[in-house]
């Protein structure tokens, strides 16, 4: 069994790299599409109406945020009719919230200018856009509950391979509607809204195949109770979402109102890249998240210990590597992929942006073990206080600096000091506590990241001073040079004795 559980884990690590490199590649090419051909401003639309989106989500989170982990809980402990109780309470509950959202979705849509800048001529497209992704928004709540699958198996290969299809599906969509028609952005919102509908089917055929036990569509098995025991549990991570959305998700609506909608555009391309790589390495990190969760179920701490250790390893060399190609070569990458925008302020905004990410990336897989042990309480009170603090300075600094780059500098960097706060005094300690280990557990490896990264971004720095100032090569050789560079200072500094021999061993198997 435990082969069977470290193979599938291997596997949906491969497949979740892979289609985290297709998510990736695919979104910076639609922005570039876009802000190409549309305008950097246009973009800005786009990434406001995700964040307006994700301030919907809140509403969903307290019911959704913790489906798996009851799910999963009573599948391990043979359960089935809590189960089915679960699922099915959680799905019905969704559609009535998806109608129930529906109404106020409409009245935001109709008075939207009168709630942000918008220029006069986009006023159509961008109402047009904000319907398309409320749509969206309900698919996704509607359909949350069925993967819970493929993460009951262990199979979040699957989840991956078909995130590979939508966007592929997502990016043809969107240059046959180009090709065909006159650009508009609310053509993304058409391939977005297509793209989750085919997810949603998919993901019905993954509950009758992988787990036939769940009867799905059965309103026998709708139950007050399970509802509330979820909600009760899942309300905190209202809190979190919360705590998020004013960190990191009302900073296009912030420079929207007190800057310009064209600031706007320029601090959205600049995050598209931060956001890209915070949602990456959470997304890998949950390669591992069945796998932790299952052992603890099992009441194997070493087994839920060993996952996180493997997680946090790997995160990291995949963390350094990112962090530090955008940090010594950021300028080039904006100056080939949106040649017309100032890359100088570009790059500015961006690397100020992840600078928490130093911290906090490697760390991802922390956040679930709030969730297995089901002590999501104090991270989320930790979060929403944390979230209010750094927008009340935010907003203050607005009113007291005339400069709009100034102002756009600081609406990036305050959260990032927020998160290196977090990253070091709480993520690690209350992490430590939940799971009834040594306080200091996390800080030797963190301090091993932390030396690792430094070192690659000033041997990269001080290297790629002599590697070919065209852009394109250039750029492509200095992400090869900090990639090796990576990977070697993760081995030597990171990795332990005797991961440096696990790994190997691996290599070599799969060499093989």
């Amino acid at each position: 069994m435990k082969k069977q559980m470290d193979g599938g884990t291997t596997k949906n690590l491969v497949f979740k790299i892979i289609s985290l490199g297709v998510t990736f590649i695919v979104t910076i090419l639609i922005t570039r599409i876009i802000v190409n051909t549309i305008g950097s401003e246009v973009n800005g639309y786009y990434s406001l109406a995700n964040d307006f989106v994700n301030y919907a989500m809140i509403l969903s989170i307290a019911l959704n945020s913790m489906g798996n982990r009851f799910i999963t809980m009573a599948f391990y402990k043979d359960d089935i009719n809590d189960v089915n109780g679960y699922f099915n309470s959680i799905f019905f509950a969704n559609i009535f919230l998806g109608i129930a959202i529906a109404a106020p979705m409409i009245g935001v849509i109709w008075k939207l200018d009168t709630l942000i800048n918008i220029s006069l001529e986009l006023l159509v497209d961008v109402k047009i856009l904000f319907a398309l992704m409320f749509a969206n928004f309900i698919v996704i709540i509607v359909s949350s509950v069925f993967s819970v699958a493929t993460f009951i198996k262990n199979r979040v290969d699957l989840d991956s391979l078909r995130i590979i299809e939508s966007y592929g599906l997502r990016i043809v969509l969107l240059l046959l509607f180009f090709k065909i028609f006159t650009p508009k952005i609310y053509f993304l919102g058409v391939a977005v809204l297509i793209s989750n509908i085919y997810i949603f089917g998919i993901n019905i055929c993954y509950v009758k195949k992988l787990t036939p036990e769940i009867r799905i569509f059965d309103t026998k098995y709708f139950t007050v109770p399970k509802l509330k025991e979820v909600i009760n549990s899942g309300i905190w991570n209202s809190f979190t979402r919360i705590g998020a959305v004013l960190l990191n998700g009302l900073d296009l609506l912030i420079a929207n109102l007190y800057v310009s909608s064209t600031a706007m555009g320029v601090l959205s391309v600049s995050k598209t890249f931060p956001k890209l790589i915070l949602s990456s390495m959470s997304g890998f990190a949950s390669a591992f998240t069945p796998k932790i969760t299952i052992e603890y179920a099992k009441n194997n701490l070493d087994g839920c210990l060993k996952a996180i250790e493997k997680s946090v390893n790997l995160c990291a060399v995949v963390s350094i590597a990112i962090q530090s190609v955008l940090i010594v070569a950021g300028k080039d990458i904006y100056a080939v992929w949106v040649p017309a925008q100032d890359s100088n302020q570009l790059y500015a905004l961006s690397t100020i942006a992840t600078l928490g990410f130093l911290i906090i990336m490697p760390f991802e897989c922390l956040y679930t073990v709030f969730t297995v042990t089901n002590k999501i309480k104090v991270s989320s009170i930790y979060l929403f206080l944390e979230a209010v603090a750094t927008i009340v300075l935010v907003l203050i600094s607005m009113n007291v600096v005339k400069d709009e780059f100034i102002k756009l500098c600081l609406i990036a960097g305050v959260s990032s000091i927020a998160e290196i706060i977090r990253g070091v005094l709480f993520l690690p300690l209350y992490s430590a506590y939940c799971l009834n280990i040594k306080k200091t557990y996390f800080y030797q490896p963190m301090i091993k990241i932390l030396v690792a990264n430094t070192v690659v971004i000033l041997a990269g720095m001080l290297v790629c001073n002599f590697i070919s100032n065209d852009r394109l090569i250039g750029l492509v050789i200095k992400c090869l040079v900090i990639g090796c560079l990576s990977l070697t200072a993760w081995y030597f500094i990171v990795l332990s004795e005797m991961e440096k021999i696990e790994y190997i061993s691996i290599f070599r198997r799969y060499l093989k």
